[in-house]
């Protein structure tokens, strides 16, 4: 009673699932659908998250403090190419397991494997744009 109480009531994914999967009754593959809607799957959306969170916490905009300390920019001892290629600098891991799924192991892989041009803008809506759509390429590149 309750979950269905809760989707009647207006939910709104509810509502637009619905609709999507009407609409794909008996069609077979959804990927073409997801396309046209412009829509990243479950995987590229935390991708998209935690380098969004990386801008933000580089960038000092309303990322929490204690994610700000914990994202530290790559200082080589002496001065090398890289240090400007703002990469990130990932922690060293004892234990393999438990350590690579940290979210500063997690986020500086994912920002190091970001484009230069990518890392380096400043305002956070053309990142997001940018973003979203180097990802949806990614995915997508054999729908394109």
């Amino acid at each position: 009673m309750g979950a269905k109480t809760h989707f009647s009531t207006g939910c709104r994914w509810y509502k637009i699932m619905r609709l999507i999967y009407r609409k794909r009754q008996g069609k077979g593959r959804i990927t073409p659908l997801l396309v046209e809607l412009h829509w990243l799957p479950i995987e590229d959306r935390i991708e998209y998250k935690i380098c969004l969170t990386v801008h933000k916490c580089l960038n000092h905009q309303s990322a929490p403090l204690y994610l700000q300390s914990l994202v530290t920019p790559y200082q080589p001892p002496r001065p090398l190419r890289s240090t400007d290629s703002f990469q990130l600098d990932p922690p060293k891991v004892k234990q393999k397991r438990a350590g690579e799924r940290s979210f500063i192991y997690g986020a500086a892989k994912l920002w190091n494997q970001l484009p230069l041009s990518l890392k380096t803008c400043d305002k956070t809506d053309t990142f997001k744009s940018l973003l979203k759509t180097l990802l949806f390429k990614d995915r997508y590149k054999e729908y394109l």
